[in-house]
């Protein structure tokens, strides 16, 4: 049993991560052994996210010092308190925490790990029906990235475009000399 020094400590330090993450994930954890519970933790580590088991009342206070959105504390409170949750904290790929969700469910017990919410830089998702969506989602950086990606190729194909019109012209104008 932890003390309410250690429980304060867990609250702040967990209450400053929510301040800062652009994306965590909110887990139900049911009926998972130690050996599986240290694969997760060491999936998540691999890629680069970070999972915190904490009680579930925990979260909810951690949550309600943080100021996020009211909706994500109402959907903590569906939880039972008792009940033990994980937060994936992930500041790169977004997609990252629902991928490895879905990969633990496959190699594992289908219902022992469930999406409860997902906050995604300002966007709640709530229900493990979600992943899917999540799976596919990108960053800002990921999108930022695609669309330099499709401006540069249309601005690549002006460029050949008026480079050949150019030797064309050049080529006109040879021809007239000539004439």
């Amino acid at each position: 049993m932890r003390t309410r020094c250690e429980k304060n400590d867990i609250v702040n330090s967990l209450s400053g991560q929510f301040t800062e993450a652009n994306c965590f994930y909110i887990v139900n954890m049911f009926k998972i052994n130690v050996a599986n519970m240290m694969k997760l933790r060491r999936d998540c580590r691999k890629d680069n996210a970070s999972l915190k088991i904490v009680k579930t009342s925990l979260i909810k206070v951690a949550l309600e010092n943080s100021k996020i959105k009211n909706d994500i504390v109402e959907e903590i409170e569906k939880i039972s308190s008792q009940q033990m949750s994980g937060v994936l904290f992930i500041n790169e790929k977004y997609s990252t925490p629902a991928k490895i969700i879905k990969k633990f469910k496959k190699e594992f017990s289908e219902g022992a790990i469930t999406l409860r919410c997902a906050y995604v830089d300002g966007d709640l998702f709530v229900g493990d029906d979600k992943l899917a969506t999540l799976d596919k989602l990108k960053s800002k950086n990921e999108l930022i990235a695609d669309v330099v990606l499709s401006l540069y190729g249309g601005i690549n194909n002006v460029m050949l475009s008026l480079s050949n019109g150019k030797n064309k012209i050049c080529g006109i104008i040879e021809t007239l000399k000539k004439k």
